[in-house]
């Protein structure tokens, strides 16, 4: 097995995510406040549906 991204997108099934860093979700806690909690929860954000899980 190579070194490649196991995680999937339970959405739209793509393996194109990416970890959701901790800087990223400071920042959209400081841009957007409460109304970012939903994404500070997530740990991946897909890169084909741009969904956040």
């Amino acid at each position: 097995m190579g070194k490649g991204n196991k995680v999937k997108c339970p959405y739209c099934g793509s393996k194109d995510v990416k970890k959701i860093s901790g800087l990223s979700k400071a920042g959209s806690v400081a841009m957007f406040g409460v109304f970012a909690m939903g994404k500070v929860s997530k740990q991946w954000h897909c890169n084909n549906c741009k969904s956040n899980f």
